[in-house]
C-alpha cells in the first residue's frame, strides 16, 4: 500500500513539473515555481515522457525553451486536471480546517490559530526601499539616502 501511495506521488510530481514547464515555458521557471533545480524538472518531464513512450517536449536552441509535441499538448490537458483538482483540494482542506476550529475552539484560541494558519500561506510582506516603518505615533519615517 505504501509503494503504492509513493508511485502515485511520483507520477503526480511529474505531472506538475511538466504543467509548470508548459506554463512557464523553460524548466528554469518551472523549478523557481516548485522550489526545485532545473535538472530535476527535466528528470521529471523524460521520466513522463518515457512513461508515454514518446518525447512530450521538443526543447529549443540555448534558451531552453520547450515546444510540445502533439502527445504532450494532451498530456498537458491531463496534467493541468490533476494540478487544477489537488489545487482544489488543498483549498478545501483548508476551508474544513477553519471550520473544525470555528466549532472546537474559544475566540482566544481561534484567532491564534487562524493567524498562524494565515501567515503560513503568505510569506510576510517586505518594505519597500527607502522606508522604514517607525514606532513614534505611527508615523512613516523615510530614510535619508546614503551617499
Amino acid at each position: 500500500m505504501r509503494k503504492r501511495i509513493e508511485q502515485e506521488r511520483n507520477r503526480f510530481d511529474r505531472l506538475e513539473a511538466f504543467y509548470w514547464t508548459v506554463r512557464l515555458k523553460t524548466e528554469e521557471k518551472a523549478g523557481r515555481k516548485l522550489n526545485l533545480d532545473p535538472s530535476t524538472i527535466r528528470k521529471r518531464n523524460l521520466k513522463l515522457g518515457g512513461a508515454w513512450g514518446d518525447p512530450l517536449l521538443i526543447r529549443n536552441g540555448n534558451f531552453r525553451r520547450s515546444e510540445l509535441t502533439d502527445l504532450g499538448k494532451d498530456v498537458f490537458q491531463i496534467a493541468r486536471i490533476h494540478v487544477k483538482a489537488a489545487s482544489l483540494a488543498k483549498r478545501q482542506t483548508l476551508k474544513t480546517r477553519i471550520r473544525h476550529a470555528l466549532k472546537e475552539k474559544s475566540n482566544k484560541a481561534l484567532s491564534a490559530e487562524l493567524i498562524q494558519m494565515i501567515k503560513a500561506l503568505q510569506p510576510p510582506p517586505q518594505p519597500s526601499s527607502g522606508i522604514r516603518l517607525g514606532c513614534k505615533r505611527n508615523r512613516v519615517i523615510k530614510k535619508k539616502p546614503s551617499k
